[in-house]
């Protein structure tokens, strides 16, 4: 069933791939471009928007193609795994039938269906938001486990902030997640991921 809801959401994000240009989206391929040309972002090109969402329209480009529905495709992919995020978190807190229903909402919530495959920093932020905290949602045995999914979710989510400063509203979540079993085999994992949060900013 997750595999149909991102089957689906892929499908309906791609629907608007071929569309024309927005301002916002012209602007940040321009710069892009102009980044992959040799110039420096923050002196040579402005940013309105952090140094990772730029990176992410460059890895886009890189791996789907220079072309703007190639790059779009690269954002949806980021996309879907805000899906894959939302499935995870309620399912850990709820269920797995609760955790296909939130994955299937995130999919037609609006404006979702319309701008999954615009180059805007919003989605992409929103979605690795949403992956952190369903890492961190997770509960497996073993401390070492608990570490590396706690580490990689602080790790997710400042990846998020580096795209859009929005994503910081992720971090109470984060760490109500992380802190939300008190035994002392969780607190290592709660201490690497509130580490990784920290020493960046």
């Amino acid at each position: 069933m997750l595999a149909v809801i991102l089957v689906a959401a892929a499908a309906l994000a791609l629907r608007g791939s071929n569309s024309a240009l927005t301002y916002d989206e012209g602007t940040y391929l321009l710069s892009v471009l102009d980044l992959q040309r040799g110039q420096q972002l923050g002196t040579d090109v402005f940013a309105p928007q952090p140094p990772l969402f730029y990176g992410v329209v460059r890895l886009a480009s890189w791996v789907f193609g220079p072309d703007v529905a190639d790059v779009r495709k690269g954002i949806v992919v980021v996309l879907l795994a805000g899906v894959l995020g939302a499935y995870l978190l309620v399912r850990a807190l709820v269920g797995p039938w609760a955790g296909l229903a939130a994955a299937a909402l995130v999919v037609v919530a609006p404006p979702i269906p319309l701008d999954a495959a615009r180059v805007y920093a919003a989605l992409p932020a929103l979605g690795l938001t949403l992956l952190a905290l369903g890492l961190a949602a997770q509960r497996p045995i073993g401390r070492r486990m608990q570490a590396l999914l706690a580490a990689g979710a602080g790790a997710v989510l400042m990846l998020a902030v580096g795209v859009k400063l929005s994503a910081l509203i992720g971090i109470p979540p984060l760490t109500l997640l992380l802190v939300r079993r008190p035994p002392r085999a969780e607190r290592g994992a709660a201490t690497a991921a509130v580490a990784v949060l920290v020493v960046p900013a």
